[in-house]
């Protein structure tokens, strides 16, 4: 007898509740590593014991610190259901063949000597020296839903010119541009000669920043001081926009963070940052726009495709019929 997903995770939280998950994870050799134990059908495509394991024991470590027992279980039984949804589609679009454990343990390891021959002979071997079942498990799902999206796309998920817009519209502020901001600095070290941070350097420190502080409190300028503070005795200025974004983020991710903050004309707190005290003052602020829909078409058009693939994945587990094997947890009671 079929039912449909909500009904089987509220027998299968039943049966967890009753032992089976001691059950599940420790079964015996013969019964759940050796066979392809089957433990539920989703439109009559097997999940394994052993699969559904792997789903679990990645639940687990997500979630163990929040979740209980019970929970992850259901969870991974959720997941595992999707995934072989997920599985079906692609098994009609011939992207794979029917699942099972022994075959994937069997492509496990011809993937492993695969790499370790290609080490040997001095080729290049793309992430891991060897795949874990684990891993290999994430992998080869991972590249099954590529192939997958790709698929659709090209027949199911076509996004019309509105859509996209639509989508960009409300996207729209991942693509604002960074500002043009030039800022003047004045910094403080307490580093010593050795790279290291100096107790004494910093109290030294902290004194003189707070001198800085509450000179520009009482109207002196911050020209003034940049140039009577800093180690240089010139006014350090600088100008961060979109063409030194990836550097500002790296490099100077606090200072953006304020001048972001500030309006012209107007100067930071102190803040701690690289090894000294600091303030900014911001000098000039212009915003530099968006990235227009042509430019960043590619990215609007995948994240359709993403969006598009998940609600069409919502849709395929609602509908799918699903079937636990309650002789199975029978038999690993025995």
């Amino acid at each position: 007898m079929f039912m449909k997903k909500k009904l089987l995770i509220g027998v299968f939280v039943f049966l967890v509740t009753a032992g089976a998950a001691f059950l599940f994870l420790h079964s015996s050799k013969e019964a759940a590593e050796e066979k392809d134990v089957v433990l539920a059908y989703v439109d009559e495509e097997p999940i394994y014991v052993n699969e559904w394991k792997l789903i679990y024991h990645r639940m687990r470590t997500i979630h163990r610190l929040e979740k209980t027992e019970e929970e992850i279980q259901q969870l991974a039984l959720e997941e595992a259901v999707r995934i072989k949804v997920q599985q079906i589609e692609a098994k009609k679009h011939g992207i794979i063949k029917a699942f099972s454990y022994k075959n994937f343990k069997k492509q496990l390891e011809e993937e492993n000597q695969r790499r370790e021959k290609a080490l040997k002979n001095g080729e290049k071997v793309y992430g891991p020296v060897s795949f874990d079942e684990s891993a290999f498990y994430d992998y080869t799902l991972s590249n099954t839903v590529i192939k997958l999206k790709e698929a659709l796309a090209g027949d199911t998920f076509v996004p019309t010119a509105e859509e996209l817009k639509k989508l960009y519209e409300s996207k729209k502020q991942r693509y604002k541009k960074s500002d043009t901001i030039k800022v003047s600095h004045i910094e403080i070290s307490f580093i010593n000669n050795q790279n290291d941070v100096d107790e004494k350097l910093k109290e030294d420190a902290r004194n003189k920043i707070n001198e800085v502080k509450k000179r520009l409190n009482q109207g002196e300028s911050f020209a003034k001081l940049a140039k009577e503070y800093n180690e240089s005795k010139q006014v350090e200025e600088f100008v961060m926009d979109e063409s030194t974004a990836r550097q500002d983020a790296n490099v100077r991710a606090a200072i953006k963070e304020k001048a972001e903050n500030l309006k012209p004309g107007t100067y930071s707190e102190i803040f701690e940052f690289n090894g000294a005290y600091n303030m900014i003052k911001t000098i000039e602020k212009k915003s530099a726009g968006y990235y227009t829909l042509d430019e960043v078409k590619v990215e609007i058009k995948a994240r359709y495709i993403d969006e598009k693939y998940e609600a069409y994945m919502d849709e395929k587990v609602h509908a799918a019929s699903v079937k636990i094997e309650k002789d199975v947890v029978a038999k690993l009671k025995e």
